[in-house]
């Protein structure tokens, strides 16, 4: 994610909001939603931030020092400024976030390799280092990110405000822990375990899918103890490996699984009165037999009323080109916006517009355009055919700057004169939910609740057999 995308985004959603809810703090019309909060937190871990070692600080106001925990208030607000690595490369930095891991967290698991990394995060693969007795070790996946205190201002990784039921301790946690804790019950999401905040890094250590080892293959794998951190192949795959080369690998019956899941997902999500603001094929994941999980809730709006789903400005940034829907395009038409987003001061490509919109529609476009995707293996207005020879409006880095700004003026034009095409050989009720989904005019689109009720999501897929469902050789 672009850097300018930090300095417009409404997103920072004040911290006492959702721990107003979870904690019970609320007015007599927020009575439901906070019930709703308070099953679904009980149904989660009890305690959620384990790493208790001290960092010393020094008290801005009596400039006494003092030893508090990385998630405390005083750490927060106190801690001396370090520089946020914004574009360092997390493949290079693999080993150098395996050696700050917080020391608590490597006494209760054995690491035993890393799965990848992304924009801000390196995933490592783990299992429990003492186990019931004869009982399997339990396997997880421990997601690290650099950690930045909230007085230090931006930050990608978003604190919030939490009170641990078993201790009632409160504690600074980032939001996609919370949130995660929020939605244990739902398979849709991965279960959270814990969290460590140690210094100047974070772990969320979540439950693994280890279904594609045997015991004997993933039970035994040995201990780092020296670098470099070996690789690992992980059993649940992100969703943009579900496209090569502009063809989808999915049929219809399986991208209806996959898409339905989704959708279980941003409903169980809506309920709490969060929405994902980072849908991509990047965030989700796919196991064997396409069994879908929705990742990466760090951007998510949360919202305790209806009003704060409503923001004025949006950010356009060009690695989501493919996600634009009409009314930003008609925006950026406009003069104002040509100029600046062509002026050699804009050479990231991203702009900030004014633009009054509910994220919730902005969200399920998002997820209009995913659906798209995978049945189609390019975007919506996208030219099909060979990147090589029609362009790929999702591979920025592909084409010079000049090409590429052809090619998006091309499906620009696209998007605002003409009808969404359709593979012919899908069947009608897909159809019919994709012209819906991606209707050009804002009014016309389904609501969640809508959208739920169209047969494709009824339940198209769930009379196939297993057989029918088996993830394809993703290379």
């Amino acid at each position: 994610m672009s850097s300018n995308h930090r300095s417009a985004s409404p997103r920072h959603v004040p911290y006492e909001q959702i721990f107003n809810l979870i904690c019970g703090n609320y007015d007599e019309g927020k009575r439901s939603l906070y019930r709703i909060y308070k099953r679904r937190r009980k149904a989660g871990p009890r305690d959620i931030s384990r790493c208790s070692d001290l960092m010393r600080i020094k008290d801005c106001t009596n400039k006494t020092e003092t030893d508090v925990r990385t998630d405390s208030s005083e750490y927060q607000c106190e801690a001396i400024d370090n520089e946020y690595p914004e574009n360092k490369n997390m493949k290079e930095s693999i080993g150098s976030f395996f050696q700050n891991i917080c020391p608590q967290l490597k006494k209760r698991f054995i690491i035993y390799g890393h799965y990848g990394s992304g924009t801000y995060a390196v995933i490592f693969g783990a299992r429990e280092r003492y186990p019931r007795p004869n009982c399997r070790p339990k396997h997880y996946v421990i997601k690290i990110e650099f950690h930045r205190p909230i007085g230090q201002g931006w930050s990608p990784n978003r604190m919030g405000v939490y009170l641990e039921l078993e201790s009632a301790h409160i504690r600074y946690i980032p939001m996609e822990a919370i949130i995660m804790q929020l939605v244990s019950q739902c398979k849709r999401f991965p279960r959270l375990d814990s969290v460590y905040l140690h210094k100047d890094f974070q772990a969320i250590v979540m439950e693994a899918n280890t279904a594609c080892y045997t015991h004997e293959q993933i039970d035994y794998l040995p201990e780092i103890s020296a670098l470099p951190v070996p690789a690992l192949q992980a059993c649940s795959q992100p969703g943009n490996r579900l496209i090569r080369n502009k063809k989808p690998l999915l049929n219809e019956i399986q991208a209806c699984k996959v898409a339905s899941q989704l959708l279980q997902g941003i409903m169980y999500l809506m309920d709490l009165n969060i929405s994902h603001d980072d849908l991509s094929h990047r965030n989700y994941l796919v196991d064997k037999h396409l069994n879908t999980q929705l990742i990466d809730f760090g951007l998510s709006v949360v919202a305790i009323d209806e009003s704060r789903f409503i923001m004025s400005k949006l950010c356009i940034i060009h690695a989501f080109e493919y996600q634009l829907a009409p009314e930003m395009v008609y925006e950026l038409a406009k003069s104002y916006y040509v100029n600046k987003e062509r002026s050699p001061g804009n050479s990231g490509g991203d702009l900030n517009i004014h633009l009054p919109h509910d994220v919730r529609v902005v969200h399920l476009w998002k997820f209009g355009v995913l659906v798209y995707d995978l049945l189609h293996g390019y975007s919506p207005w996208e030219l099909p055919g060979p990147a090589e020879e029609v362009g790929d409006v999702k591979a920025v880095n592909m084409h010079d700057c000049d090409r590429f700004r052809q090619l998006l003026d091309q499906r620009r034009a696209r998007i605002l004169n003409e009808e969404l095409p359709i593979d012919e050989n899908l069947s009608q009720d897909c159809a019919d939910v994709l012209r819906a989904m991606l209707a050009k005019e804002v009014e016309n689109r389904p609501s969640l609740s809508e959208l739920v009720s169209f047969p494709w999501f009824q339940g198209h897929w769930a009379d196939y057999p297993l057989s029918e469902f088996e993830r394809p050789d993703l290379g």
